[in-house]
């Protein structure tokens, strides 16, 4: 493992403990804002819309200029986000500082870049897999920090201490080294790209999977608290097993081909869908959760399957097209989830069982 990887990973570790703070419980607190659960829907929904919005052209400047600028933009302005969520007065511009949020993960593409291009002898996707699991190291203790200092402190109060912590992610990440922009092969850079049929299919498909799995996540806090009678410190309790399943799936599933990982995260989020809906106490709640971790390493697997059908030169636009059609599912799931928790809250669990049964069969298909 190289230096850089290094370095990246504890910043990424460290930008868990404050993002962890509150990614599992902010739902909660748009609710406390006044918003109904279709509002819920959309108000998530815009802020995936600008992930998708910004995948591309990240991508494009990665290529272009080199990786690290793009993340350090991308870490500047998502702890600006944070910074903005917690001085937020009301729904409207909690919901601004929450896009702005959400549209720093255009970081991702080039982050994934930098990963697989510092990664020394490890393969790609066990690089990936590697930081991934990084990450959830970072996010097993703070989801449940976040929820005892929600418990006693208020809601509001997460998104302030968890912005001292990106404030430290971001002073660790600048020392990361510079890489060389790769020289492009021709003059039309991308056409080759567009062109690859093996590269479009498999991004259709991830598509399709990711929309399939999160449909059930956006809105599960809201339904554990409202159908369920779950305290907040509890929600957050199940977020740490929810990122300690991230560590252990991505231990695990990183070493096996990444075809077999993508349908097997499938697999747990399938399982995790229908043990939130049927389940009716605690330890089954703790079940769920940690089986719906593999909502990211199917994700984090199948995304490394494009270092593997691109030229390097392509690796920065590759990836952001794949972010943005992760995006995409991830804008329209919570939109989704919002008008059928409306109609039956449990809902959203049901349709994401039942499509990620399908999503499934194409994997094992087309993959």
């Amino acid at each position: 493992m190289t230096r850089d990887l290094k370095r990246l990973i504890l910043s990424l570790a460290v930008w868990a403990l404050g993002e962890g703070m509150f990614m599992y419980i902010f739902p909660l607190y748009i609710r406390d804002l006044g918003a109904t659960p279709a509002q819920i829907g959309g108000v998530l929904g815009i802020a995936g819309l600008s992930m998708a919005v910004l995948h591309v052209p990240a991508g494009y400047l990665a290529d272009r200029f080199g990786r690290k600028p793009v993340m350090i933009a991308g870490w500047f302005l998502g702890l600006l986000g944070a910074v903005a969520m917690f001085l937020a007065p009301g729904l409207t511009m909690f919901s601004i500082a929450l896009t702005l949020y959400y549209s720093t993960t255009f970081v991702i593409s080039a982050n994934n870049s930098y990963i697989t291009a510092s990664r020394g002898s490890l393969s790609v996707e066990r690089a990936l897999t590697l930081v991934s699991a990084a990450y959830g190291v970072g996010l097993v203790i703070s989801p449940a920090l976040g929820g005892w200092i929600a418990s006693f402190m208020g809601l509001r109060s997460v998104f302030g201490w968890a912005s001292l912590l990106l404030a430290i992610s971001c002073a660790l990440l600048l020392p990361l080294s510079p890489q060389p922009v790769e020289p492009k092969k021709e003059d039309r850079r991308y056409g080759r790209l567009l062109a690859n049929r093996t590269f479009l299919g498999l991004v259709i498909l991830i598509f399709a999977t990711l929309l399939a799995m999160y449909l059930g996540i956006p809105l599960a806090p809201n339904y554990l608290q409202e159908v369920r009678s779950v305290p907040v410190a509890t929600i957050g309790l199940l977020g740490s097993a929810n990122a300690l399943g991230i560590v252990v799936f991505n231990t695990l599933l990183g070493r096996r081909h990444p075809r077999w990982g993508w349908i097997i995260g499938q697999v747990l989020v399938f399982a995790s869908a229908l043990v939130l809906w049927l389940g009716a106490a605690v330890p089954l709640f703790l079940l769920g959760y940690f089986l719906r971790s593999g909502f990211g390493v199917a994700k984090g697997l199948a995304t490394s399957q494009v270092g593997r059908v691109v030229d390097d030169h392509e690796m920065g636009m590759a990836y952001a097209v794949t972010e943005t059609a992760g995006a995409g599912a991830i804008f329209l799931a919570p939109v989704m989830a919002g008008l059928l928790y409306e109609r039956q809250p449990a809902m959203p669990f049901i349709l994401s069982a039942a499509l990620t049964a399908v999503g499934i069969l194409l994997t094992i298909r087309f993959a």
